[in-house]
């Protein structure tokens, strides 16, 4: 059996100090987020940052929506 996480639940002062806690939930979160959103770096090149650039998705979702829309396009067929 594992022993519980003390910065699933809220703080508790006998545990730790607050700081600690809030250090300690900061960590597990970004565990949490890590294991189910996988991080990509990309570094497009400067022909493929113009392409990208010049979407006008960018405006409104950022690059990331972006580089998802080029990816789609290439190896996702469209719909019938």
């Amino acid at each position: 059996m594992t022993k519980p996480d003390p910065f699933d639940d809220a703080w508790n002062p006998r545990l730790m100090s607050h700081a600690e806690w809030k250090r300690g939930r900061a960590r597990l979160l970004q565990r949490q987020r890590r294991a189910t959103n996988p991080r990509v770096d990309y570094y497009p090149s400067e022909q493929a940052l113009d392409v990208i650039l010049g979407c006008d998705r960018v405006l409104r979702h950022g690059v990331s929506a972006a580089i998802d829309a080029l990816i789609l396009a290439k190896y996702v067929p469209p719909e019938p």
